[in-house]
């Protein structure tokens, strides 16, 4: 990496903390506890404790839980034998990325207040329906999130741091059928490999290609390898009165239940432990607070029987009697404690050999069926922590259950040998669990250790709290997948006491970046370079959420069970996946990679392998773009007590302090926190409006706002748990960093899951598209230049005739070519174009299309630009946006999908079945009481019980009724033409998307703005829509995908090339649009000369232009361009961005002076680089009605005049990047129609290449001034 650019680098940690079980739980080698008991064991003589309390599941008291959570850093795995070391660094393992899966073995009554008050909240989804409780209103994502300094100018001068449903079933087991078990090991695997490869040398054919990345939420068809879910549970709206079964007084929440009375499998071969992320998703940010993720928990019931081909999931064994059983046991294991009767049993097995894992997926009863556990934490020493993944283990009232201990003394009852090998296992593996016994320390203390135990923990690596039971007896789950090979990219590197503890790695599959241990890697941690490419084994990804073992009785009892788990924190919330083992790149692997880079030659020769590995490079690649942006930030759910400062204050206000926070960790100005005040009834998504980090006590001061439609309901909530002593107020809250807000980031985290070359005919459109681009296969687009057309267009009643540029363009649409790119220069009209193409295919074709872009904004405009087109006011069109985007402010349309969906029953009455219209009746009623308290703030702060539950029950409605309701849209009124963003886009298309199946009758896509569009989105989309060909117009000299990490980085090249540069190099074929009509022609001339080679065309007269020059006395009088040198100094925020007063103050006098001279307020906007500069000035744009952006939001938007804000001084050259990037540049200098002012710090910029040529250009025009002249200048 080249020392000039910003890079990704080592950061420092405190060493963590000594753990309280890791000290006291030693054992000799024998298994033996007893010896080590120190004091009077409280079992034997001290008598039995005074009765246990029973402990209410979301009330504590004020000590109960302290502010300090501990984070494990090392994980360390232990030593494999030495010939399985052998085997595993072999390079054999190196020369082939297959490895091959091994085959499955042969054949009440008072409920507590907490569910009285219980309400339903939906997480905010931005592509899916509305939440229950509306978002609190922002500023609108434009365009990018902030792309400014404070993230990649933070790598540049800072270290990175660290089955139908019965109220009456039985469960039948088939005892007298042997079970056998599957013994997983590496060396069947690397056997395996080395066939594979001796095949493939004999063959003369070229490495295999890395397996496909983990399963994907994108998915053209249904697999037929899998069970198809049944999503029509039938459930009565209330539980019937004399509701029962067989269980029914067992558990606390057994009459919320109805028991499954379909059988267990009979065949081993007829389970697996592959969890579909697309069923059994990954857990959302706010973890079980979310109603509409947690109902997404509950059993799925599926149309087939299990079977060899279409197995079942091994969490749809679980059932509440094996629950009931295990909770039982260990209750008497408890008695006998606390009553002195518990005897210590050693363990005398032999142990497992190491490299030896008995495992199997269907568990024999011993006697009854085990319940499942999963690896959620291996930390340090020879034990991991296991946690419950059925509710109804650990809840209500058994909170010791869900998280237990996984130690080196529990027996495995498939080989009856004790220990298991720690460097096979893998966070996220799954473990049957048959019976427990207790931990040292509860050995030591039963009564206050059970209390303590039953504290929930905010994480598995929460250590304040010990464990009170430990496994006795066990089987691991045989892995769907013995082992894959992955791709990963190292982010950053571990740092303490200057020596690398670890690495920070973002793996394929998961958009984060986890810590790898020198332990699990085949290198020196300290040889491995930033931004590395790596191989790992690894399983396959799954799901860390606990799941419901039995169907709900009713929706009733369905919105009860979620309220219910509110208060379960997640063990395990990261969707990252620990791997096996990590290595370096053969070198055969480096060859491929540098082709893909290069001309990808692999791809002509081999073009099915060279997709599977460019799936895994683009998933890698988008995998670490996403991880980038919070890869140090706090992901851990702090429990603490809250001080109101102001109970009547407006907004409502939390105050509390982080404790042992070596830096900012996220919790910056702005940043969204999810909040619980404990024991209430909703998840509040709170802003913080000011953190102060303090480096002298490692801690950080925070303030959180609540949002104006949320102040009632926290006062009231506060108000009856609060605290007052001393005259302050605390209160107990649970509080979580949320996800920043983002523009086209969710489409990296989008990519990184998924699988990007699902099947398609070799014949399709699909397969031309990625021939033309990857196989250079030459296009025939037929004879150049426009064909004698003259083509005239109305928009919003004013008439033109178009240029001969843009007729081609039109021309060249309309030739059936399975990809065309439009390289539109900035003002050339290129909307009005993409529009055009769109109406026009409709129109003469009869075609459909799907105009697609990268922000809501840029799609808001798309839209309505089809709308003014005079000549085609009666095509059906269609844009999408969620309700999260539209509570944060999205420009809204008059034929958004819900405004279509409302008029569905006024339109169409005479259309519709009866059945239909009452469907879409019923959509619209609910759908306005909804919009009612989503966008009216006043109105939602108070809410009357009555109103909230009119609320809830309409937004459950409308969960149901939506795609019903898109469903009769496509009957009666099936659009022409579809505007969607492109992360949308690919939402909407999974398999539980809202417009699944819809979109397969659509012939064309237009990629508006596709500068902005990465390369693996035209991946996905080519192959998830295979039947449409492509248009995409951007420019390439404009701004390119977001990246928070150097152009030059692997992420950014593999993840982050812009559409249009890829199209342009692969020689697709091209129609230019050069003429611009922005701006006044001598402002074109620096464009012009810095970024597009003297191409551009002047499309305007100078007389059309003049507001600048009359208003501004410039030195130039026929240039309206002013650079003004401001002496001023810049300040680098806590967060990494920059301000400068200085230059916000001259800011400020030229605003204010064009207001004097009637310049209108929405004439005028202020475009800033930093986001920190842009905060200064935020509420001096607001007072004057001014719009404020920065440049990473404005692409695509302009004004007639526009103050141009660099603020950063004083810096190394090699340092402005940021800065000096040309694409940036470009989008800054070009959004002006009549003139421009440029505010910056001279001879800072004149270190700059393109900033260099920028002021000659000014200064050789005599358009440079001073601060301090610039007052004459303004009179």
């Amino acid at each position: 990496m080249n020392s000039a650019e910003p890079d990704i680098t080592a950061g420092t940690e405190p060493p963590e903390p000594p753990r309280a079980e890791d000290q006291i739980e030693e054992m000799d080698q024998s298994g033996s506890v007893a010896p080590i008991l120190r004091g009077p064991p409280s079992y034997t003589f001290s008598g039995p404790p005074a009765p246990l309390p029973v402990l209410e599941p979301v009330l504590f008291d004020d000590d109960d839980v302290g502010p300090e959570l501990f984070d494990i850093t090392d994980l360390d795995a232990m030593v494999p034998a030495q010939e399985l070391e052998e085997l595993l660094r072999s390079p054999d393992i190196y020369n082939s990325p297959i490895y091959a899966q091994l085959p499955p073995a042969q054949p009440q009554e008072g409920l507590s207040e907490a569910i009285s008050e219980a309400m339903l909240l939906a997480e905010p989804n931005p592509e899916q329906d509305i939440a229950s409780i509306p978002l609190p209103p922002g500023p609108p994502p434009e365009g990018h999130p902030e792309a400014d300094a404070s993230q990649l100018e933070h790598f540049e001068e800072h270290q990175v741091t660290s089955s139908t449903l019965s109220l009456h079933a039985t469960s039948s087991y088939v005892a007298d059928k042997p079970e056998t078990s599957s013994n997983f090991s590496y060396a069947s695997v690397i056997n395996r490999e080395k066939a594979v490869t001796a095949l493939q040398a004999a063959a003369e054919l070229p490495p295999a290609p890395l397996p496909v990345a983990p399963a994907a939420p994108i998915r053209q068809v249904q697999p037929t390898n899998r069970l198809t879910v049944n999503t029509n549970l039938n459930l009565p709206e209330f539980t019937p009165p004399d509701f029962s079964h067989r269980l029914i007084n067992r558990h606390p929440w057994a009459s919320l239940v109805a028991l499954r009375d379909r059988p267990l499998p009979t065949y081993s071969t007829h389970v697996t432990s592959e969890m579909d992320l697309e069923l059994y998703t990954h857990i959302p940010p706010g973890g079980y607070l979310s109603s509409r993720f947690v109902r997404r928990l509950f059993p799925h019931l599926f149309r087939e029987q299990p079977d060899r081909v279409r197995r079942l999931p091994i969490v749809e064994l679980m059932r509440l009697d094996h629950a009931i059983a295990f909770r039982e046991a260990s209750q008497s294991i408890i008695d006998e404690l606390l009553n002195g009767n518990y005897v210590i049993e050693e363990n005398s097995l032999p142990q497992t050999r190491l490299g030896y894992v008995p495992s199997v997926v269907l568990p024999r009863p011993r006697p009854n069926f085990p319940v499942l556990y999963q690896v959620v934490n291996k930390g340090s020493g020879h034990r991991v922590v296991l946690e419950a993944k059925d509710f109804f283990i650990p809840g209500p009232d058994r909170r010791e259950l869900h998280l237990i201990i996984l130690d080196q003394y529990a027996t495995n009852v498939q080989s009856f040998t004790r220990r298991f090998d720690k460097f096979l296992l893998s966070v996220k593996d799954f473990v049957w669990v048959y019976s427990v016994e207790p931990t040292i320390t509860a050995l030591r203390d039963p009564s206050t250790v059970l209390t303590q135990a039953r504290i929930p923990k905010a994480t598995a690596l929460d250590t304040r709290f010990p464990y009170f039971f430990r496994v006795r007896e066990f089987t691991l789950v045989t892995p769907a997948a013995a082992v894959q090979r992955i791709l990963g990219i190292v982010m950053s590197k571990v740092v303490r006491y200057d020596t690398v503890k670890g690495l920070r790695i973002a793996f394929e599959g998961a958009p984060e970046a986890v810590q790898v241990s020198p332990s699990i890697c085949e290198f020196r941690v300290s040889d491995a370079d930033l931004d590395e490419i790596v191989t790992a084994i690894s399983r396959s990804n799954v799901s860390c959420a606990m799941r419901f073992s039995e169907f709900p009785a009713s929706k009733e009892a369905q919105r009860t069970l979620c309220a219910l788990v509110r208060n379960f924190l997640p063990a395990h919330p990261e969707e990252g996946l620990l791997p096996l083992r990590v290595f370096k790149l053969t070198r055969s692997e480096r060859e491929w990679i540098s082709d893909r880079a290069g001309n990808f030659d692999n791809y002509r020769a081999h073009p099915r392998s060279a997709q599977q590995y460019m799936a895994q490079l683009f998933n890698a690649a988008c995998s670490a773009l996403a991880a980038v942006n919070h890869m140090n930030d706090d992901k851990r759910t702090h429990m603490l007590d809250a001080v109101i400062p102001d109970i009547e204050a407006f907004p409502f206000r939390f105050d509390f302090t982080l404790a042992d926070m070596s830096s900012e960790c996220g919790w910056t100005n702005q940043r969204p926190v999810y909040l619980w005040i404990v024991g209430s009834r909703s998840l509040l998504r709170t802003i913080i409006q000011q953190a102060v980090h303090s480096f002298e006590d490692r801690s950080i001061a925070v303030r959180l706002v609540v949002p104006a439609w949320a102040h009632r309901y926290a006062v009231r909530a506060t108000a009856r748990r609060a605290r007052t002593r001393d005259n302050v107020t605390k209160v107990r809250v649970c509080v979580r960093l949320a996800p920043p807000p983002f523009g086209a980031e969710p489409l990296y985290e989008l990519i990184s899951q998924s699988q990007l070359f699902g099947e398609f005919p070799e014949n399709s459109q699909a397969t031309a598209v990625l021939n033309a681009i990857y196989g250079q296969q030459r296009i025939e687009a037929g004879p150049d230049g426009p064909q004698h057309e003259n083509v005239s267009v109305s928009v919003g009643g004013r008439s033109f005739t178009l240029r001969g540029d843009q007729v081609a363009a039109l021309q060249m649409s309309e030739r059936r070519l399975p990809i065309l790119a439009i390289q539109a220069a900035f003002g050339t009209g290129k909307t009005v174009v993409g529009a055009l193409i769109a109406a026009r295919t409709f129109s003469k074709f009869q075609e459909r299309v799907i105009a697609t872009t990268s922000t809501n904004t840029a799609v808001a405009q798309f839209t309505d630009t089809l709308l003014r087109l005079d000549e085609y006011r009666n095509i059906d069109i269609l844009r999408y946006v969620s309700d999260s985007a539209l509570i944060e402010g999205a420009p809204q349309t008059p034929i958004d999908l819900h405004t279509i969906l409302k008029r569905l029953p006024v339109d169409y009455a005479d259309r519709l079945s009866e059945e239909a219209l009452q469907t879409c009746r019923k959509y619209k009623r609910g759908r306005e009481l909804l919009e009612r308290f989503m966008f009216d703030h006043d109105l939602a702060t108070g809410l009357s019980d009555a109103e909230r539950d009119e609320y809830r029950l309409a937004e459950r409605d409308i969960s149901d009724l939506t795609k019903d309701a898109v469903r009769i849209m496509f009957e009666v009124r099936p659009p022409a033409v579809v505007c969607i963003t492109t992360a949308a886009l690919l939402n909407s298309i999974s398999a539980d998307g809202i417009f699944c199946g819809w979109f397969d009758s659509f012939t064309t896509l237009i990629g508006d703005e596709a500068s902005q569009i990465p390369e693996p989105a035209l991946v996905a989309l080519a192959t998830h829509l295979p039947r449409i060909r492509h248009i995409y117009i951007g420019d390439t000299r404009q701004l390119e995908p977001h990246a928070r990490c150097p152009r030059s980085s692997n992420p950014a090249r593999f993840g982050a090339q812009s559409v249009m540069n890829v199209l342009l190099e692969r020689g697709v074929p091209v129609a230019p649009l050069t003429t611009t009509f922005r701006a006044h022609p001598l402002l074109n001339e620096l464009p012009n000369l810095v970024f597009y080679d003297h191409q551009l065309i002047n499309g305007t007269q100078a007389e059309e232009r003049q507001l600048f020059l009359s208003s501004v006395r410039c030195p130039n009088p026929l240039l309206p361009f002013l650079f003004v040198d401001v002496p001023g100094e810049s300040t680098k925020s806590l967060s990494g961005s920059h301000s400068n007063s200085a230059e916000a103050e001259v800011c400020r006098q030229i605003v204010t002076s064009l207001l004097r001279k009637n310049v209108p307020p929405a004439s005028i906007a202020i475009i800033v680089f930093y986001k920190e500069q842009s905060r200064t000035l935020a509420h001096f744009a607001s007072t004057s009605s001014v719009d404020l952006h920065t440049v990473d939001s404005v692409q695509g938007r302009e004004k007639d005049i526009v103050i141009l804000l660099t603020t950063r001084t004083k810096f190394d050259p090699s340092r402005g990047e940021f800065l000096n990037d040309p694409h940036r540049l470009n989008v800054a200098l070009s959004r002006c129609r009549h003139g421009q002012f440029v505010l910056g710090h001279e001879k800072s910029l004149a270190g700059l290449s393109f900033w260099a040529d920028i002021l000659q250009w000014a200064n050789n025009r005599r358009a440079v001034t001073t601060a301090a002249a610039l007052p004459d200048l303004l009179e």
